[in-house]
């Protein structure tokens, strides 16, 4: 029989297999990672199967016919690292090849084994738990004590008590201590392993971190040149990263002047914060950046230099620019608005003004006669109410208070009429040149409309020549043919250009000059409505706008407009001769100049007329009597209740009763709408004396034949 040191030496000559084990055990670990456990568990089963194999070709002969060797280390290692499963497999492969060897310790050999497995698999289970040094000498000791019983049954209980009383120091020992030695250093690479995956996995986690930041990522040096920058780098300026790594930071500024501000602030600061600049894309184009930024002194990585982020805020300052034009508009438009409201209001007093004047003077004309000394001079002051009902109509339009109203006209007129206002307001520095206006050219349009377009690109021509220049118009036919994508049908068509001599327009604003709201004016100097007023005024009348623009140079606006072949439709109204009548009216209206001339005029037509400035003593007038009146005439604006309620009212009492309605506003959005069923007929002021006597009967009648 050995002696003690003997035998532990001789069981320590399976160091190799220890060192097998480790380096085994860690190839396994990085081949399994990824596959099923119990996969992983079969083929750590079959390793340490083969390294049991292997160590017990070192027999140590402790008694005749019984062997001893570092089998039960291997076992328990098995179970430890392994689990269950990887142990059964280990100690099958030893209990197979023990049987093999034959003798007197089979079942000795094969219940230790058993044992060993059994101790492997708890110590898999707890070992999670806690992994340190004294709970593996811990564990080593008790699975030493555990496996010392396979010694028994190898000869008789007796012979096999004195053998592993014998044997238990030194074998015991030189187990513990390969099993102690097995689980630091396994412990110690599966600790290594995981510590090495977690690397890879946080370094693969901050790759993919840093690849998809949104936000560019930099390193630049003392001298300014990029040493790092994150992918990011190709969406917010258009280069890959190595195209930028070793260029100079100033490269990229749109004013490199700027970089020495920062980098003082820096140096200073040590850091900046929200630092807005401009750089420039690959493309040319300029994007907006917000930069956070720190200086960077790093002893142990031997770097001196800036690091930071780069934020793409272009889209932002945009969105800001915009809503600050939104907002500039919204206040624009609600001064256009009261501006609106304003100019209505004057415009209807200013027609009771002027209904007052055309009334008195057509009385004036008739008590005179046509061959009057002062016939002539009364024509002069109908002819300038007529025209100043037009330009009040206008005026209404602007203001949203008249609906457009499309007509077969004169466009030469029109242009006109337009000049004599624009040579008003524009200054003499600018010199107007247009054509023979003596043609006759027609197109079915809204007059008015076609004023706001002339005047509208006549004002953008004079705003492009702050110094003085020539805004030239010219008009000329054309035949558009199908084949040319202009315009919506083929035809003739009337082209108006205007051209101006100015600072012209850039190539990439051309395309958005007719966009709602843009404007290359200063924040208070424009709308940026104008041009996309007049794009929506041209497309209502089936027509094209196009501008052509040299910068530097010239600007010429074409606006292309059908023509109007038949002009047997153009529209001429004929003035109807005076229609009398005898019938009883109501009239109401709150301006006592008005009551008055109306009433003259009304008696002049043959008429009965009861006349009120008040509304509501009309009202109780016509409660009393509803029966006593062919007519009622009431003005629209009146303090006590508009002209429309005061139809209502009437109509309640009297529902056959006719309504002719007088207003400054000819709208039928207006609340003077004569559309309703209380309004029979709506009279714009001023009206001639032909016109009304012409609307009366035309009431009236109606009312007889609804009898």
């Amino acid at each position: 029989m050995l002696s003690g040191s003997s035998l532990f030496l001789n069981l320590f000559n399976n160091l190799a297999f220890f060192l097998m084990i480790v380096v085994l055990y860690s190839y396994i670990l990085k081949k399994t990672i990824n596959q099923n456990k119990y996969l992983k568990q079969t083929i750590m089963g079959i390793v340490f199967g083969i390294l049991l194999f292997g160590c017990m070709h070192v027999k140590i002969p402790v008694a005749e016919g019984v062997l001893v060797d570092q089998r039960n280390t291997f076992a328990i290692l098995s179970g430890a690292f392994g689990g269950p499963l990887s142990a059964l497999i280990t100690i099958v492969i030893g209990s197979i090849y023990r049987i093999y060897l034959g003798g007197q310790g089979i079942y000795g050999g094969i219940l230790g084994l058993f044992l060993s497995a059994v101790c492997g698999s708890v110590i898999f289970v707890i070992r999670k738990k806690d992994d340190s040094v004294f709970r593996n000498l811990t564990y080593s000791f008790i699975s030493t004590v555990l496996i010392l019983p396979g010694f028994l049954p190898i000869v008789s209980l007796q012979h096999g008590w004195n053998l592993m009383k014998s044997m238990a120091i030194p074998y015991g020992f030189a187990v513990m201590t390969g099993i102690f030695m097995g689980m630091i250093l396994l412990s110690n690479e599966e600790r290594r392993y995981i510590t090495t995956r977690e690397l890879v996995k946080s370094e693969k986690r901050f790759r993919k971190l840093f690849e998809s930041l949104v936000d560019v990522v930099f390193r630049i040096d003392l001298s300014g040149k990029i040493v790092l920058i994150s992918p990011s780098c190709k969406k917010v300026f258009g280069y890959n990263p190595e195209e930028v790594i070793g260029s100079q930071i100033t490269d990229y500024y749109k004013n490199p002047e700027n970089r020495n501000e920062i980098m003082s602030r820096i140096q200073r600061d040590g850091f900046v914060e929200n630092l807005e600049e401009e750089m420039i894309r690959k493309d040319g184009s300029t994007v907006i950046i917000s930069v956070n930024a720190k200086f960077i002194n790093d002893i142990n990585e031997g770097f001196l230099g800036t690091e930071g982020i780069i934020r793409d805020i272009t889209n932002l300052k945009n969105a800001e620019k915009e809503n600050r034009m939104l907002e500039e508009n919204l206040r624009q438009s609600q001064k256009m608005e009261s501006v609106g409201r304003l100019a209505g209001g004057i415009a209807h007093d200013f027609n009771n003004i002027l209904s007052a004047i055309f009334a008195y003077a057509e009385i004036a004309r008739d008590k005179t006669g046509e061959s009057g000394p002062v016939e002539e001079e009364i024509c002069g002051i109908i002819a300038s109410c007529e025209r100043a009902k037009d330009l009040i109509s206008h005026i209404l339009v602007f203001s949203r208070k008249s609906q457009p109203k499309k007509q077969i006209i004169k466009i030469e007129s029109i242009i006109h009429d337009a000049l004599s206002i624009v040579r008003a307001f524009i200054p003499s520095i600018i010199e107007i040149r247009y054509p023979d206006l003596s043609g006759s050219s027609y197109i079915y349009a809204d007059p008015t409309a076609i004023h706001q377009i002339i005047m509208n690109l006549c004002t953008n021509a004079y705003h492009a020549m702050p110094d003085g220049g020539i805004i030239e118009l010219k008009l000329e036919k054309k035949k558009i043919a199908d084949k040319i994508q202009l315009m919506k049908e083929s035809g003739n068509y009337l082209i108006l250009s205007v051209k101006d001599n100015g600072k012209g327009i850039e190539p990439e604003i051309v395309e958005r000059i007719f966009d709602p709201f843009f404007t290359t004016k200063k924040i208070g100097e424009g709308t940026g409505m104008g041009l996309s007023v007049v794009d929506g005024i041209v497309r209502d009348h089936n027509g094209k706008i196009t501008v052509e623009s040299i910068p530097g140079r010239e600007t010429i606006f074409r606006i292309f407009l059908p023509e109007v072949e038949n002009k047997k439709e153009l529209n001429t109204e004929e003035i109807p001769s005076l229609i009398k009548g005898t019938e009883r009216i109501l009239l109401v209206d709150d301006e006592v100049v008005v009551v008055n001339v109306t009433k003259q005029r009304l008696e002049i037509l043959g008429y009965k007329v009861n006349d009120f400035i008040s509304v509501r003593e009309a009202l109780n007038e016509f409660e009393i009597d509803p029966f006593k009146y062919d007519l009622v005439m009431t003005d629209q604006a009146m303090p006590e209740m508009t002209g429309r309620i005061f139809a209502e009212k009437i109509k309640k009492i009297r529902e056959d009763i006719p309504v002719i309605l007088c207003t400054g506003y000819n709208s039928p959005s207006d609340p003077g709408d004569n559309s309703g069923k209380y309004i029979d007929e709506l009279i714009m002021k001023p009206v001639s004396l032909e016109n009304l006597s012409a609307a009366i009967r035309k009431t009236l009648d109606k009312k007889s034949e609804r009898k």
